[in-house]
């Protein structure tokens, strides 16, 4: 697990993760693009996931196509808070970071 400042502490509200730095999945992503994979989620045979650590988060950045970046992140906060972001691109071409699940753990 690689350990990091660059995965912002956050907690999550309504309208997305923030508190004082919002969750970043674009610098969490080029982060874990970085690190040598150390898991294999998809049982190919070939490293496709990394893991990266805050004191108050975990994110799970796995790379679905296996071009070498990371392509989901998962990140699951000290309290049970989760969020799960997909990279796309638009019509157009334009790269984006879309979230696609959030919630909690655990706790009702």
């Amino acid at each position: 697990m690689v350990e990091s400042s660059l995965i912002p502490d956050w907690q999550p509200e309504p309208e997305g993760f923030a508190s004082g730095t919002p969750f970043d999945p674009i610098a969490v992503a080029a982060l874990a693009d970085a690190a040598s994979p150390t898991a294999d989620l998809d049982g190919d045979g070939a490293f496709d996931t990394v893991t990266l650590s805050s004191p108050s988060a975990l994110v799970v950045a796995t790379d679905l196509d296996d071009d070498g970046s990371a392509d989901r992140l998962t990140a699951i906060a000290d309290d049970g808070e989760f969020g799960v972001w997909e990279f796309h691109r638009e019509p157009d071409g334009t790269p984006r970071w879309l979230r696609v699940d959030a919630g909690n753990l655990g706790r009702e």
